[in-house]
């Protein structure tokens, strides 16, 4: 695991992202957990940090603001067409006010 960010660049549900390995990773914060994806929607490649999050049966939802895809974001299981390939999500934990995610 490697540290991302501090807790403190959070907002509830604002999706910041940050670039590691090359790679842009797209992280919200929801109550105490955060939440670590790809920031490019799989149906068209969109960045999804500009996505809206919500809350769905007591799971997180991110939806593409461009074509519609929801995504829960425990798993990345596409859970709105027109996306039909899962988002790739990355494990965080959250140590002494600093997130770390396994990339």
């Amino acid at each position: 695991m490697i540290k991302i960010c501090n807790l403190n660049e959070f907002n509830e549900s604002n999706i910041i992202t940050k670039e590691i390995n090359k790679k842009i990773v797209a992280l919200v914060k929801i109550k105490e957990q955060v939440f670590a994806f790809d920031d490019e929607c799989t149906h068209e490649k969109y960045p999804l940090s500009h996505g809206m999050i919500e809350e769905k049966n007591g799971n997180p939802v991110l939806e593409c603001i461009y074509h519609g895809s929801k995504f829960n974001l425990k798993d990345g299981r596409v859970l709105s067409l027109p996306a039909t390939q899962p988002l790739k999500t990355y494990k965080t934990e959250i140590k002494n006010g600093e997130v770390w995610c396994e990339i």
